[in-house]
């Protein structure tokens, strides 16, 4: 069991004393306990009793912390990489040793809460959920995710995509402004044997939201989704590489 001192914490993060961590999130070890304060991400070892180091300055306020655990390209051993959300609705992530590998806007409204589920790294089941202040949620499938990362965290595995690939964005209505938090159901049970695969627009993904005084579930079709925005996506770029290169009359 790791004791953190979260006074020593808040003077280490901020010049005011006494104000508290705004996010704090522990990874899967218990070794690594992250804490944001206005736009300074600091990272604590809870087992050596160092204080903690700084990790990252961002360009603006963390509001949420989260950790994904991804399988490295290596042996079958697990990396950690830190994610946050920002007021300015950016994702971002940090492998433990500081260098970012992931910077993304999904949304414009400020991210609320991060979600991340998983039953394994080394499986693609995981999946990472964002809440935005404006009743948005972003969903990134974590095996994509990983894949992407992975890119980064090892140069020698080459790149693998965007971040911008691996999002798609469900508006949850006028009613998901008032939201403040979300977790996830993990994905829906697979289709019975007998059928050779869900109905289109079938859901396949449970979110839980949470607000003052109701929580709320919502089953979604992420699969689709993410399907659409590929296509979207293949589209967009075939339609860019078949354009012709401007010219003008001499």
């Amino acid at each position: 069991v790791g004791i953190v001192d979260l006074g020593l914490v808040a003077d280490f993060l901020s010049t005011t004393p006494k104000v508290l961590p705004r996010a704090i999130a522990i990874d899967h070890t218990a070794r690594h306990l992250a804490l944001a304060h206005a736009t300074t991400v600091a990272l604590a070892t809870t087992d050596d009793g160092a204080p903690p180091a700084v990790l990252a300055k961002t360009p603006d306020p963390v509001e949420t912390l989260a950790w994904l655990d991804i399988a490295a390209s290596a042996a079958e051993s697990i990396e950690a990489v830190l994610l946050a959300g920002c007021s300015s609705g950016a994702l971002r992530g940090w492998a433990v040793s500081g260098a970012p590998v992931l910077s993304v806007r999904p949304h414009a409204s400020p991210l609320r809460c991060l979600s991340v589920h998983s039953d394994s790294p080394f499986r693609d089941h995981s999946e990472v959920l964002a809440l935005f202040s404006e009743g948005s949620i972003a969903h990134a499938r974590g095996g994509e995710l990983a894949h992407l990362l992975r890119g980064r965290m090892s140069p020698s595995d080459g790149q693998h995509g965007t971040p911008e690939d691996a999002f798609c964005v469900f508006d949850l209505g006028s009613r998901g402004s008032g939201f403040a938090s979300l977790a996830s159901g993990g994905p829906l049970p697979t289709p019975p044997l007998e059928l050779d695969r869900k109905p289109a627009g079938s859901p396949s993904t449970c979110v839980i939201v949470a607000d003052a005084s109701s929580l709320q579930m919502h089953l979604v079709d992420t699969a689709s989704a993410h399907e659409m925005r590929s296509a979207a996506s293949i589209r967009e770029r075939d339609s860019k590489q078949s354009t012709p290169p401007h010219s003008t009359a001499p």
